[in-house]
């Protein structure tokens, strides 16, 4: 097996601050996590972006990035964002298997 891979595409889980931050809060009141606070969800919000900005960046030059907004919640989505993320795993399931 070579040691390079044919990347077919980057996905982007993209979602706003403000909606990350509530859904860790939530999450936090029910875990127990006391460092799900606003203000460390805001510095790991930071630093993620700040480390991975010149990575999109990259494959976005190479129209490698495909975005998805997970901004909506599962509940609300429609049925073509939940076929369409289906179908993403498929393909992925799929070049991975070629690859192993």
């Amino acid at each position: 097996m070579s040691d390079r891979v044919n990347l077919q595409c980057a996905l982007l889980f993209d979602c706003d601050e403000k909606t990350s931050i509530h859904r860790c809060m939530e999450r936090g009141r029910d875990s127990g996590r006391i460092d799900d606070n606003e203000e460390t969800l805001k510095k790991r919000i930071a630093t993620y972006q700040g480390s991975t900005k010149a990575v999109i960046q990259y494959y976005e030059k190479e129209n490698l990035v495909k975005q998805i907004d997970v901004a909506n919640d599962v509940v609300e989505e429609n049925l073509f964002s939940r076929s369409a993320v289906l179908m993403i795993i498929s393909f992925l399931n799929l070049s991975f298997n070629k690859l192993v």
